[in-house]
Formats: C-alpha cells, sequence, structure tokens
C-alpha cells in the first residue's frame, strides 16, 4: 500500500503529469480550429469566474484645433462585454488492477494518463468545438448573415466568394472593412471535399492539393470542421470574433479506496459567447430549390415559403402546420425547409 499513495505524492509523477497536460493544451492550440478562431484579448485573470473583453469602435478625425477648443479628446468607446465560464465539465475514468494487466499498464495512474491523454485532447475539442461554432452561427443568424451556399452545379469557389466579399465589405461603427489576413473559415467536410476536389481539378492530378497545403481561396484560409451545427455549410469570421475562454484543472489520480482500482480525473472549464456577429457569417448548401434564408424566433404556422430555408433563434419543436411533433426538440440554429406539408430538417 506504501508504494500504491506514493504515486500520488511522488514530487517527479506530479511533474510528469504537469508535463503531460501541457502537452495536451499545446496540441489543441496547435490542432484545433478553435484556438486559431477565438478572441483572446480577455481583461482578467483566468481563474476568476467570468471575462471582460472590449471591442473599441473606429477613431473619428475632426477638424484641426477641436480638441484644444474642447480642452478634451474624444472618449474613447470600448462597451465591455461580459463572458462568463458557466460550461463545467469532468473526465473521471477507473480502471482495475486486473484489467490495467491486461492493457499492459503499470498499476499507476501516470500509465493510464499516458494511455488516455490523447482520447482526452480529442474529448475536450468536442465539447469546446461543438460550442464554439453553435455560438458563432447562432450570431450570425441573429446579425442577418446566413447565406445561400453553393449548389451541386455552382463553381464552389465563386459561390463561396460572395459569402467572403460580405464580411469583407462590413462598414459600421466598429470596422470599415475586413482585410482578408484578418478573417478565416470552417467549412463542413463535404463542403471541404468540394473545394479541395475543385482546387485539385486545376492541377496536374500528380500535383493534387494535400490538405496540410489546403490555405483556402483568394487570400481567405479555409479549413474542414467536423463539430458544425446540423445543416450549416460553412462559417467565415474576422479572426477574434467569439470569446471561449478555458481553465483546466491540474490532473488528479487516486486509487479507490479499498480496491484494486486506480482513477484518473480531469476537470476543465470555459465559457462561449460571440463578441461580434457583425462579422460572422455562415452558409447553408444550397440543393437548387430554396434560394432565401429566413431567420425565425419559431417555424411559422401559416405562410410558410416552399423556397426558403429557415433557421431558428432558439429551441425548437417540429411540426405540422399548427400541430407540434411530441417529442421531437431542436437545439437553437437549425435548419429546417418546408415541404409536403411538414417541416423537415436540412442535415
Amino acid at each position: 500500500m506504501a508504494n500504491a499513495i506514493s504515486i500520488f505524492t511522488n514530487e517527479s509523477t506530479r511533474a510528469e503529469l504537469n508535463k503531460i497536460q501541457a502537452g495536451i493544451v499545446e496540441n489543441l492550440q496547435k490542432n484545433s480550429n478553435v484556438f486559431r478562431f477565438k478572441s483572446n484579448n480577455a481583461n482578467l485573470s483566468q481563474k476568476a469566474g467570468s471575462y471582460e473583453f472590449k471591442r473599441f469602435t473606429n477613431a473619428e478625425s475632426a477638424t484641426y484645433g477641436t480638441a484644444r477648443t474642447a480642452n478634451k479628446g474624444k472618449a474613447l468607446k470600448a462597451p465591455p462585454v461580459l463572458v462568463n465560464v458557466d460550461t463545467h465539465l469532468e473526465i473521471v475514468e477507473e480502471v482495475s488492477g486486473f484489467d490495467a494487466d491486461r492493457f499492459g499498464l503499470d498499476k499507476s495512474v501516470l500509465a493510464l494518463v499516458n494511455q488516455r491523454k490523447a482520447n482526452h485532447e480529442m474529448t475536450m475539442a468536442a465539447d469546446t468545438g461543438r460550442a464554439f461554432w453553435k455560438e458563432a452561427w447562432l450570431a450570425a443568424a441573429e446579425a442577418g448573415n446566413i447565406h445561400v451556399g453553393p449548389t451541386a452545379s455552382d463553381a464552389f469557389d465563386e459561390k463561396l466568394e460572395d459569402v467572403i466579399l460580405a464580411l469583407e465589405t462590413t462598414e459600421n461603427e466598429y470596422v470599415r472593412g475586413v482585410d482578408r489576413t484578418l478573417m478565416g473559415g470552417v467549412l463542413a467536410p463535404k463542403q471541404y471535399s468540394r473545394l479541395k476536389t475543385a482546387l485539385n481539378k486545376m492541377y496536374n492530378a500528380n500535383f493534387a492539393v494535400a490538405d496540410e497545403d489546403l490555405r483556402g481561396i483568394n487570400g481567405v484560409a479555409l479549413l474542414s470542421e467536423i463539430f458544425l451545427p446540423a445543416g450549416a455549410g460553412g462559417i467565415i469570421m474576422a479572426h477574434g470574433s467569439v470569446a471561449q475562454p478555458l481553465t483546466m484543472e491540474d490532473y488528479a489520480g487516486e486509487r479507490i479506496p479499498l480496491s484494486n482500482d486506480y482513477a484518473v480525473e480531469l476537470y476543465y472549464d470555459f465559457g462561449t459567447k460571440a463578441l461580434a456577429g457583425d462579422l460572422i457569417h455562415g452558409f447553408i448548401p444550397g440543393d437548387g430549390t430554396h434560394t432565401k434564408v429566413s431567420v425565425v424566433d419559431a417555424l411559422p404556422s401559416s405562410s410558410q415559403d416552399a423556397a426558403t430555408f429557415y433557421v431558428t433563434k432558439s429551441a425548437s419543436t417540429a411540426y405540422n402546420p399548427g400541430t407540434a411533433v411530441s417529442g421531437t426538440n431542436y437545439p437553437a440554429g437549425t435548419v429546417f425547409v418546408y415541404a409536403s406539408s411538414a417541416w423537415k430538417q436540412v442535415k
């Protein structure tokens, strides 16, 4: 028993666990699309329960001498956006000493962590990715920035360029256009495959564009993303338009009392909030029939348009006109079409 207890108090083991955890964070930063796009401009410490982000408005010029006459300059406008760390998750796994022998592991938490670290990393990437891209999609919907994307017969890159231009030419009190070097996008796997196929047709087949060499089109980096909401073909956004602060507790491990079982524990917390919905655009893959997008609080019970994609702002129950379908609930941001006298989800 003395040896079993010592694995948790030994400083070298703790250091090794911290090293493994640092590697997970490093890999997330390197491989997760979320880390490429999220805002890191927080004003509070990582241990706080919430983070404050600020978005500065454009500077305004004035006639020379205005500040001298007024004896002051114009106040810098930077309304704060509070992002609460309100998602609290854990990965707690146990393994019996008997199973550890069969897995070829020595009986220690360190061995278990080494065996499971890659999967823990993927689980964290999935949790943060789903939350991040759902928030981005909803923010684009709220801003009226959901477009009908390319159909199977459209020139994929040309239709996608329309979405890029919509973001590039945005002008309001915060931005005067968005430089292409400051934006990027993610595509659902099928749409990414279409883009890659289109680009490969421009080259000799012996020199097809590899995934690691595909940097998007027309100066805008585009990446494949498996965690987009159902119905979304892609999202193009200015970097830093969504915040997602993430904190992790140190790996913990223990031997289960009065047993030969071991457990490893990882706890992490994050919050997700759009900071600039006006700088986020999404698209629904076109199907040749539906040519418009309508963002609605709830699906209409009458006057449905058969040529419109409907995106719901809040959780919805799909229904035939006036009749709810029991037990069929869909999250906010779900895409629907109306056909054959019934609502159908776009996947």
